[in-house]
């Protein structure tokens, strides 16, 4: 029953903290270890899968793929309006 999608549920504040325990160099696993100490659940009771860290990390990487992109789209557009204004 909890490995159904509707029960997967990823929480703002887990997001962030989850972020930020990658950000020190924790790898999913541990990362899953800590979320579960801090929780104080039982080993792999949360409410949320290894895949779903992974799928936070992958929507991450693609927002800042697409804000890059966009930047990158914004910067052309003011140069050429620089270069054709007289």
């Amino acid at each position: 029953m909890r490995f159904l999608a509707s029960y997967w549920n990823i929480f703002e504040e887990d997001e962030k903290q989850i972020l930020l325990l990658k950000d020190v160099g924790l790898s999913v696993k541990q990362i899953m270890c800590v979320m579960e100490l801090e929780k104080n659940v039982m080993h792999e009771d949360l409410p949320f899968l290894q895949k779903d860290v992974h799928n936070v990390y992958n929507n991450i990487h693609q927002q800042n793929v697409n804000d890059d992109a966009s930047d990158l789209l914004q910067l052309c557009k003011r140069v050429r309006e620089k270069k054709f204004c007289f």
